[in-house]
């Protein structure tokens, strides 16, 4: 049993498989959407830090100050792009309820752990299955002898496309942003960009949220 905890794509798909399962669970249980994010996010979290020596070496940068320069302009045009659909009504979030779910000071708490699991623990996850594994994965089996950010036609299709398939309201916006992020680790040979963009992008994404009042998940 621990044997099949050593495969190379546990690390990758676990993680991400854990937070998928609790964002699908959130479409039958609305009213369980944000404890349902912050469970997912946590134990994702905790397996990312478990597993950090098998996977973490793939976000290291090879040039720091551009990849972050391009990586925070994709993810700041990529939350403007989200407000954009949602003002022209092709990305069509609910209201958020994070104050009428958790009134008084508790909503701060709430808003903080939301935050860090949207803004910050969801962008890495995403990056290393969609980026790291499976962007790799559909061109050989054996990913790991395949340099990250190798370029294959069909793959880029797939990734983006699948990408976008989780959910209905932001299906639009989940397609031009893996295209952003996939086309960045082409770029840069690595996630760190990949996912600086994502990090800056569901920040102001949340930040917007919260100022409009409009659910961003």
């Amino acid at each position: 049993m621990l044997k099949f905890f050593e495969k190379s794509w546990i690390p990758y798909v676990f993680p991400f498989l854990i937070t998928f399962i609790c964002s699908e669970a959130a479409l039958f249980l609305p009213q369980w959407r944000y404890q349902l994010l912050i469970l997912g996010s946590s134990i994702a979290a905790t397996l990312i830090y478990l597993w950090r020596n098998r996977i973490l070496h793939d976000a290291t940068p090879s040039n720091t100050i551009p990849h972050t320069v391009v990586g925070v302009s994709a993810g700041l045009f990529l939350a403007a792009l989200w407000y954009i659909l949602v003002h022209l009504g092709v990305s069509t979030p609910e209201p958020l309820q994070i104050a009428e779910l958790w009134p008084g000071p508790r909503k701060y708490f709430v808003i903080i752990l939301i935050t860090a699991a949207f803004a910050v623990i969801i962008p890495v996850v995403s990056e290393l299955f969609w980026r790291s594994f499976l962007l790799r994965y559909f061109i050989t089996p054996d990913f790991k002898a395949i340099p990250l950010g190798t370029f294959n036609l069909f793959s880029f299709i797939m990734v983006v496309v699948l990408g976008a398939l989780p959910t209905s309201n932001h299906s639009a916006y989940l397609l031009i942003s893996g295209l952003f992020y996939t086309g960045i680790t082409f770029w840069s040979k690595n996630l760190y960009c990949s996912i600086i963009a994502h990090v800056v992008a569901n920040s102001c994404i949340m930040g917007l949220a919260l100022y409009f009042r409009i659910a961003f998940y």
